[in-house]
């Protein structure tokens, strides 16, 4: 069994060997979540149902960067940033859950990609 010392020792070499060799800490421990970014749009009745301010609130709570508008053809889309564990659970949210009032037919998901640091700041609501 290690010591606290002893542990921080390992973490301390491995933050110096990680910096030295240009690996990111995700690199080093497969358990901390990678970023991740994805477009999306939902189709039903989502709008006038307060859809886009209970997606704000899902993506705040789930600690997530994004912002989402309606669409001239009645559906809403966005953008979701943050871990890949999260953004996860938001997808399905989007998918299945939605505001009381909506009826979600169908969610759609594109671009995805890793990231390396967020490109977003926040969750706004656009109009």
């Amino acid at each position: 069994m290690l010591t606290n010392q002893q542990l921080k020792i390992i973490l301390c070499f491995l933050v110096v060997s990680t910096f030295i060799s240009g690996l990111t800490l995700q690199d080093i421990n497969p358990i901390m979540s990678k970023l991740v970014g994805v477009d999306f749009e939902v189709y039903g009745r989502v709008q006038g149902v307060f859809f886009r301010k209970h997606t704000q609130k899902r993506g705040i709570e789930l600690g997530l960067k994004g912002w989402c508008m309606n669409t001239d053809k009645g559906t809403v889309v966005g953008r979701l940033e943050g871990e890949k564990e999260k953004v996860e659970e938001m997808k399905n949210w989007l998918r299945y859950t939605g505001s009381p009032q909506s009826a979600i037919d169908k969610a759609e998901f594109r671009n995805e990609k890793e990231l390396s640091q967020p490109t977003l700041s926040g969750f706004e609501v656009k109009k």
